[in-house]
């Protein structure tokens, strides 16, 4: 095989290999939690923290009992 060929053909594994990848990534997602916008928060923005336990920690950008200035919020598995 050529080099050009070799590099038609990894170029096509890889975009074959991704678009696999995206849509296994996409299948495996689940709502854990509907924020309600009230003190539980709204607009959850940033990525999750996991901690040694499995709980999620995270942040909201509004809602909240103090001003609507956003919660910090944690979700504990059952």
């Amino acid at each position: 095989m050529t080099p050009i060929r070799q590099t038609y053909a990894l170029a096509i594994f890889l975009i074959v290999l991704i678009f696999t990848c995206s849509v296994l990534a996409v299948a495996q997602e689940r709502k854990l939690y509907r924020f309600q916008g009230r003190n539980d928060g709204a607009e959850p923005k940033a990525g999750l923290i996991v901690d040694g336990a499995g709980n999620l920690y995270g942040t909201t950008y509004s809602g909240g009992s103090l001003g609507y200035k956003g919660t910090v919020f944690q979700l504990v598995p059952p």
